[in-house]
Formats: C-alpha cells, structure tokens, sequence
C-alpha cells in the first residue's frame, strides 16, 4: 500500500460512499488502491498486472477484486467504458482532496425509489 496515513485519512469517506452504495465498507481499500490507478483522463485501466499488483498490496485474490470490480459498476461507483477500462463516480474523485488537508462533502439527494450521490 503506499500510504497507510493517507488511506487512514480518507477511509471515513470511503467507506461512508461504499454503505450508501449498498457496498460492504471492506472493500475501502481496495477502492483507495484503485482510486491510484486514475489517469489523467479521469479512467481507472485495470489489466492482469494491475490486478496482481492490487491483490499484493490489499492481500486478497485476483477473484476477489473481479468481485468487488463488479459491486462497485453495479452501484454505479464505476462505471464500465469497455473491458478494463472504468471511470470513477464523481465523490470518489474527491477522496484525494482528503489527503491535501481539505474538507470535502457530498450531497445525498431521495426520490422515489431512488437515491443519488453527488458531490457538493
């Protein structure tokens, strides 16, 4: 992992996106750890390497991130471009703001049967 203090200083947030989301907050982790991964395009590109080198640093199976990758685009946390290829929702962007010392925030708006997360 590359940082234990800068993962300890996002983690709240993280987690707080994955539970209402609908995902277990122990993958915040992981998403931290791919969250590393955006480029400058704003796409996180996740091959067979990339892979191996996530379950190292989360110690957990390559099954196990192709599960959790699975999670995160069926509650709209990512989003599939093409095979590998996904881009962030907006929030998770913010998480790096956390690290520079700032404050960030989200906006959590209900519907009729919906609920969406946004960035404030």
């Amino acid at each position: 992992m590359k940082n234990s203090t800068e993962f300890e200083q996002s983690k709240c947030y993280l987690e707080d996106l994955l539970l209402l989301n609908g995902v277990p907050k122990n993958l915040a982790l992981l998403l931290f750890e791919l969250l590393s991964y955006v480029n400058k395009d704003n796409q996180i590109v996740i091959n067979a390497f990339i892979k191996k080198e996530l379950a190292e640093k989360v110690k957990i199976s390559k099954g196990t991130i192709d599960n959790a990758l699975t999670k995160l685009k069926d509650s709209g946390l990512l989003e599939r471009l093409d095979r590998g290829v996904y881009v962030p929702h907006a929030t998770l962007l913010n998480a790096s703001k956390l690290i520079k010392g700032n404050i960030v925030s989200f906006k959590v708006t209900y519907g009729k049967n919906k609920k969406e997360i946004e960035p404030s």
